[in-house]
């Protein structure tokens, strides 16, 4: 083969790499899943409304990221947490599927769940559990696909075992919460939303929380914190008309494979 002929080939070569590169590469800067940062609005993802429209502002979608895992830190529990997901859990509790809670710092009282428009009888408890046990019976509960959602309380938990949950939520369609330390904003992780939350101001009528976006996928975090005023009682059109979620301790005992067994 003579240098002109090893030319010609070199060419027809980079040509057709040239031009088959395009078509694919032409596809996955179209991919929905595909997050350009010049671009908020190019990333789609299923989402439900969180019931708050500040918050909704904040979020790609305008709401709760749909089957992924959502991390809320802070360092106190009862801040109004809970209050930020009644929206969300009132509309979840209307669905024929469970609301999986693990290891609840405090027991949520059934009148004070009602008062907020949340079925108590579509929540299901899973208490006094260690950490193997807890993420147990959360992924357990989201491939069951018999969960809307699930809210985990585990504070010691990395980030493979994040991903674990992560690939539940994506298999089973569902929301995944979990709730730890102010500490762990550090430390990696594989959940595609990652809150910190701080109380500003708590009142009978009113709790103010002070919410940091962390980590957002499909949007640059927010440096910023923004306080978030959510009422104790909700007119119709947002969604619900709730009050103070009432909570108390008690002895009682609920295990883990009691629990996955009632849900399934």
């Amino acid at each position: 083969m003579d240098f002109s002929t090893l030319i010609y080939c070199t060419y027809i070569q980079y040509y057709f790499l040239v031009y088959f590169m395009s078509d694919l590469l032409s596809g996955l800067l179209n991919s929905a899943q595909l997050w350009r940062a010049s671009e908020n609005t190019n990333y789609h993802c299923p989402t439900q409304n969180t019931g708050i429209k500040e918050l909704n502002q904040l979020l790609p979608g305008s709401g709760w990221p749909l089957g992924n895992v959502t991390e809320m830190l802070c360092d106190t529990p009862g801040i109004g947490e809970i209050r930020l997901l009644a929206p969300l859990l009132q509309e979840l509790s209307k669905q024929d599927k469970w609301m999986l809670w693990v290891s609840p710092p405090f027991l949520p009282y059934p009148s004070g769940l009602e008062s907020q428009g949340i079925n108590h009888q579509k929540v299901l408890l899973a208490r006094n559990l260690n950490t193997p046990e807890k993420l147990w019976a959360a992924e357990q509960g989201l491939r069951s696909g018999q969960c809307s959602v699930v809210l985990l309380w585990a504070d010691r938990i990395t980030n493979t075992q994040v991903r674990r949950l992560q690939t539940a939520c994506v298999d089973s369609s569902a929301h995944c919460f979990i709730f730890r330390q102010a500490r762990a904003a550090n430390e990696h992780s594989s959940a595609p939303l990652r809150l910190g939350l701080s109380a500003v101001a708590k009142a009978s009528a009113t709790s103010t929380l002070q919410l940091s976006i962390i980590k957002c996928r499909g949007r640059w975090p927010h440096n910023h914190p923004v306080i978030l005023n959510i009422p104790a009682i909700f007119t119709k059109a947002r969604l619900s008309t709730f009050a103070e979620l009432t909570t108390t301790q008690t002895s009682t005992q609920t295990s883990t494979q009691t629990a996955i067994s009632s849900a399934k």
